[in-house]
Parts: C-alpha cells; structure tokens; sequence
C-alpha cells in the first residue's frame, strides 16, 4: 500500500508592519534542500524515488504537478500549484512538473543527495 501525495497552501503563522512568518514544514527529518528554477513551458522530474519522500514547494510562478502511483491502473492527476503551495511526494510516487511560467521551487528530501544518492534512487518513467 502507498501513501497518497498530499497538496496544501502555506498561511503565515505571524504577521506584523515588518512582515511574515511562514512555517514550511516541522517536525520532518529534511537531508536535501535545493533550489529549481523552471523556465515556462518545461517539464521536469516525469520519475519516482523508492526511498526518497520529496517536499516541493512553489515558491514563485505556476506549476502543474503530475502525480500517478506506480500501481498500473491508477490514473494520473494534474494538479495546478500556485506560490505557497506544497506538495508531499511519498516514496513511489511517479510525479512530473510543467511550469507554465518561469517557476522557483524549493525541493526538500528526506534522503541525502551526496553520493549520487539521487541518481541512486530515481527511476524514470514518463507521465508528462
């Protein structure tokens, strides 16, 4: 059994005159952060991580995210994300990024990339 991608808006947790808080996430064991900068109309990822969970969140532009379990008769969802939004991709979890404009992502895991740990536990499959 798999878990399913879960997708949220990220809301302040404080704010004042100077600003804002935003809690991106808590509690979790994060490895790897990373920075993506997507030009529109590119796609991305279109692979999954067997052991990798992998945090992504829209940090500026619009995303489409597709998301299909490896199971062979489940169907892909598309799901548009917005800045403030994230998603939680569980380990075997095909998903794929379209920008439709120049996108900055933040990508968290809770696997270390160093090593080629990434190419180590990304298989590519395409659904986008």
């Amino acid at each position: 059994m798999t878990k399913d991608a879960k997708i949220w808006g990220i809301k302040p947790t404080f704010e004042d005159a100077r600003g804002s808080i935003y809690d991106v996430l808590e509690g979790d064991r994060i490895k790897h952060v990373g920075i993506l900068i997507s030009e529109a109309k590119s796609i991305r990822g279109n692979h999954y991580h067997k052991k990798a969970t992998q945090w992504t969140y829209v940090v500026d532009g619009k995303i489409i995210i597709y998301i299909k379990q490896l199971d062979e008769n489940s169907r892909i969802k598309k799901i548009e994300m917005n800045p403030g939004d994230i998603v939680e991709l569980p380990p075997m979890t095909i998903h794929a990024i379209e920008a439709l404009e120049r996108s900055t992502l933040l990508v968290l895991t809770d696997q270390p990339r160093v090593n080629n740990g990434y190419e180590y536990d990304t298989f590519r499959i395409k659904i986008a």
